[in-house]
């Protein structure tokens, strides 16, 4: 461990320990990196908030109620509202200890209250994303399967057990006041679910490969041709979901392994690396909606119906309604979920 050497000190320091350490040690290079983190935090708040309102808005404000149909939509929305908890609750309150951290020098609060919020809020959106995976991976590997296994009650009760499970982690949390403990408790939480993560999406590329050669083979031409346009996206899909993933949480986990572990690392840079990484964190609920929800053709013909209702009552435009219906028939969703299974079944028939 570079900020507290000894294997006694390992074990025996606390969150708090390990921030007086920092300070004490660094100074100014401490109080330059939690301030940066802090503004870059304020900063992505607002974003984050708009972003997931406007999905929460579309599916409960959604004319024919088409987005309360589709089970993976429940999720999309449990996932829009722990994204919100991040913007509107977490980003201030995190930006709110190191500011005034910054100002007086002192710890406004336990830091293991800040780490109990962090881990509620912040696995509530792993385990969103987990099961996001699952989903997927059910409607393309066994598309036979996911209309009676993936009800609306079911994905209803998942959501809810994601919820309590979180808050579970969360009050744990506060009292793990030890980082060995805490630190390890944490990093398993974000590991493990990005193991099975990687595990769903990759049988879905796999499965998807297979459908395509399937269809290739047996000529199949117009089938073949929608099914390669859908895999691309979906493919794509899938990178772009894991890097994101990779990218706004694994740095936190190494890093934080590295001020455990590591006794001749660069310790000023470790410092900046570390904040820089928990940035990082709040990176990945500014990014969900565009990533997950607007992506979704449905989604954002909900949303413009809104705006339309609502300024038709002022234009006197009666048209609105009768327009979304028009358009949300002729789209598709392009996540391609549903019609992925349906080109499967087809071909296992």
């Amino acid at each position: 461990m570079v900020i507290l050497p000894g294997s006694e000190s390992v074990w025996k320091a606390t969150f708090d320990d390990v921030n007086e350490a920092i300070r004490i040690q660094f100074g100014f290079d401490y109080y330059v990196g939690t301030l940066t983190a802090a503004v870059a935090i304020v900063a992505f708040a607002p974003i984050t908030i708009l972003g997931n309102i406007l999905a929460l808005c579309a599916f409960y404000k959604d004319p024919n109620r088409e987005l309360r149909s589709a089970p993976s939509n429940i999720l999309l929305t449990s996932l829009a509202l722990s994204d919100l908890f991040v913007g509107a609750f977490q980003s201030p309150l995190t930006a709110y200890y190191w500011i005034v951290n910054f100002n007086t020098e002192t710890m406004p609060f336990p830091f293991t209250i800040l780490l109990s919020v962090n881990a509620f809020v912040g696995l509530s959106s792993i385990l969103h994303l987990l099961a996001l995976s699952a989903d997927r991976f059910i409607a393309v590997v066994f598309p036979l399967r996911y209309v009676p296994t993936v009800t609306k009650k079911r994905t209803c009760i998942v959501a809810i057990c994601i919820w309590c499970y979180s808050l579970i982690v969360g009050l744990i949390s506060a009292f793990l006041e030890r980082i060995i403990a805490s630190g390890t408790f944490l990093v398993a939480h974000i590991v493990i679910p990005c193991a099975f993560m990687m595990y769903f999406n990759g049988r879905v590329v796999i499965a998807m490969r297979r459908t395509s050669k399937e269809l290739n083979s047996n000529v199949i031409n117009q089938q073949a041709n929608l099914f390669q346009k859908r895999e691309r996206k979906v493919v794509k899909l899938v990178f772009l979901v894991l890097g994101v993933f990779v990218i706004c949480y694994l740095p936190w986990v190494l890093t934080l392994t590295l001020v455990l572990t590591c006794n001749t690392c660069n310790a000023k840079a470790l410092v900046y690396t570390y904040s820089l990484s928990g940035i990082l964190l709040y990176v990945s609920p500014l990014i969900h909606p565009f990533l997950y929800t607007w992506r979704l053709p449905k989604f954002k013909n909900a949303l413009l119906h809104y705006f339309a209702t609502n300024s038709s009552s002022i234009s006197g435009n009666v048209n609105s309604k009768k327009q979304y219906n028009l358009k949300a028939s002729a789209e598709s969703p392009d996540i391609g979920v549903t019609n992925v299974s349906c080109v499967a079944v087809e071909v296992q028939a």
